[in-house]
């Protein structure tokens, strides 16, 4: 029997209306903003109050957020392979159920095992709630928009960055570090954890009732064995290792990179604050453009934007001319350090198909949590070495060009586009 073509597959959408992707869409704009902006937007406001109540050393407070990143990427494959099993709101309705436990065990506790703890939970609970399942909800949702859908749920995460940060703030300095956790809490669990229950599925509804494990079995695409044997595969979790050694080196070292070359502490924090905001409006941008063109025809482009970024925040440093040079740095940065969670989800659903695009993603993200571990303590180490940044930022741009390079290889696999003989669409 001859395959079914990939077209198809569009019978599952008939009985849901647009109406009802746009309401899933939003909820994941809603479940980025609180569940990201709460946790990983949330992470410089907490350390130094922590470090001054607790008396805790700077070494020991970062294991707060290192055990958070590790959590969030380390558990991605496992929330990939649920995904592909369970339904989504399950799962993601589980993880922010898991944040929101872990920011009230942080609002009570005041040992330092205690805190590691509450921040273990939330990243576990992440993992299973925001960026992979958000992008895998997503692109079955959307199918003729994958990139517009990806980056507007990214966009998520930017406003809780602009908004729930000085809320934080605020909360600390006027009552106290418990009372900020504790009201984090509370709108994951009044709001994102009931839209998650009410209106998350992982796919449109089928003609019929199905089981997910039959669900998944008329998608197009490859089954996980064979994705892993593709050089898909392997070139975007390149580019995964390679863009997120640069992502870190820009995004975790920006502020004190301005600092050291003189600039004060808010104006440093505020070109900070410059960045996240241009990314809400930017992330949605770069998806349309990755509508147009496809994910994977866009990524080197966007790779080659980021290392430009990098550079220019060099010349940012420089006592002469550096004006132009931090206004560029933020537009260019800021449209372009969100495409590792928004463009190469949507080139991964094209090289290797949506059948096991969670299991996938998931494995693929583990490189980016060891290029965003690794090169925030790398470009610190060079630091050290060198007391200039200005080495560190070069070999950034290198990873990231490497990782366009790459980019530029990747092809769709043999068979993305088939759903396996004798599956009957829609039965």
């Amino acid at each position: 029997m001859e395959p079914a073509p990939a077209a198809s597959i569009e019978i599952q959408a008939a009985p849901d209306s647009p109406r009802q992707r746009w309401l899933v869409l939003a909820t994941l704009f809603v479940v980025m903003m609180f569940l990201i902006g709460s946790t990983a937007m949330t992470i410089p406001i907490f350390f130094m109050p922590l470090v001054r109540q607790y008396g805790w050393s700077h070494a020991r407070t970062s294991l707060l957020p290192t055990v958070f990143v590790l959590l969030l990427g380390g558990a991605a494959p496992i929330a990939g392979w649920l995904l592909d099993r369970v339904q989504a709101r399950i799962v993601m309705g589980t993880g922010a159920a898991m944040i929101a436990a872990g920011l009230l065990w942080a609002s009570r506790t005041h040992s330092f095992w205690g805190m590691l703890g509450a921040w273990l939970l939330m990243g576990a609970g992440a993992a299973a709630s925001t960026v992979v399942p958000s992008a895998v909800v997503a692109a079955n949702w959307f199918a003729d928009n994958r990139g517009l859908a990806i980056g507007a749920t990214l966009s998520g995460s930017g406003t809780g960055g602009i908004l729930l940060p000085p809320l934080t703030d605020y909360l600390i300095r006027n009552y106290s570090i418990g009372a900020a956790f504790l009201l984090l809490a509370v709108p994951i669990i009044l709001i994102v954890v009931p839209m998650i229950v009410l209106v998350i599925r992982t796919r449109p509804a089928g003609a019929v009732k199905s089981s997910v494990a039959e669900e998944v079995a008329r998608l197009p695409g490859l089954e996980l064995r064979p994705a892993l044997r593709t050089a898909a595969f392997w070139l975007l979790g390149f580019v995964q290792l390679t863009a997120s050694v640069g992502l870190a080196a820009c995004f975790y070292h920006t502020v004190p990179f301005l600092i050291h070359r003189g600039y004060s502490p808010a104006h440093a924090a505020l070109l900070q604050g410059a960045v996240t905001a241009v990314g809400v409006p930017g992330n949605p941008l770069i998806g349309i453009i990755v509508d147009r063109f496809t994910g994977r025809r866009v990524l080197p482009f966007a790779l080659l934007a980021m290392a430009l970024a990098l550079m220019l925040l060099i010349g940012a440093g420089h006592s002469q001319g550096w004006l132009p040079y931090l206004v560029v740095f933020v537009v260019v940065f800021g449209m372009t350090a969100g495409i590792t969670s928004s463009v190469v989800p949507v080139a991964t659903v094209e090289t290797m198909g949506l059948r096991r695009f969670g299991s996938i993603s998931g494995l693929i993200g583990l490189a980016a949590t060891v290029g965003m571990s690794g090169g925030t303590v790398l470009v610190g180490r060079i630091f050290d070495i060198t007391a200039s940044y200005s080495a560190a930022f070069e070999l950034g741009a290198a990873c990231t060009v490497a990782g366009a390079l790459a980019a530029l290889m990747v092809k769709p696999a043999a068979g993305v586009e088939q759903i396996p003989a004798g599956v009957r669409v829609g039965h």
